[in-house]
């Protein structure tokens, strides 16, 4: 998640970070935890008990922090995956969680009355140019342009 937008999540009641996770975050995006207005929960290292979580974790070579982070999430009745991961995102939709990357959450901004359209799309622009996040040209031009047809 962009470090620009991740006080986008101050409205979610906790996000959990598991170590694994919160050691990946100190080495590449130091500053990111430090957001107190975010409701972080660190929690413990945790393997999948669901044999299926397991195995999809395992065909998918999902690192340790994707693999704690979606066992966090099980027995959770309405849990919302934060990833920008394709496989993650895979594995997580066929487990039933409801999944959101950066461009999810900075779209869902709108809805929430965090940022207007117009700076939703200007966010999504600059994506390209500020961020380390991959996303095809074409996907992204098509979020915009959708954006701006519903807002127009």
């Amino acid at each position: 998640m962009n470090c620009n937008v991740v006080w986008l999540l101050v409205d979610f009641a906790k996000v959990l970070v598991p170590a694994t996770v919160a050691s990946e975050l100190a080495q590449h995006r130091p500053d990111l935890l430090s957001r107190t207005e975010v409701a972080w929960q660190h929690c413990g290292a945790k393997l999948p008990r669901d044999p299926r979580l397991a195995a999809l974790c395992q065909l998918f070579s999902l690192h340790g922090g994707e693999q704690d982070a979606l066992a966090q999430l099980e027995g959770d009745p309405r849990p919302i995956f934060l990833t920008d991961d394709g496989a993650a995102r895979q594995v997580a939709e066929r487990m039933g969680f409801k999944v959101h990357g950066s461009i999810g959450i900075i779209v869902r901004a709108i809805r929430r009355r965090q940022l207007t359209p117009a700076e939703v799309i200007q966010v999504l622009s600059k994506i390209p140019i500020r961020s380390s996040l991959y996303i095809k040209t074409a996907l992204l031009q098509d979020v915009i342009t959708k954006i701006t047809v519903e807002f127009d």
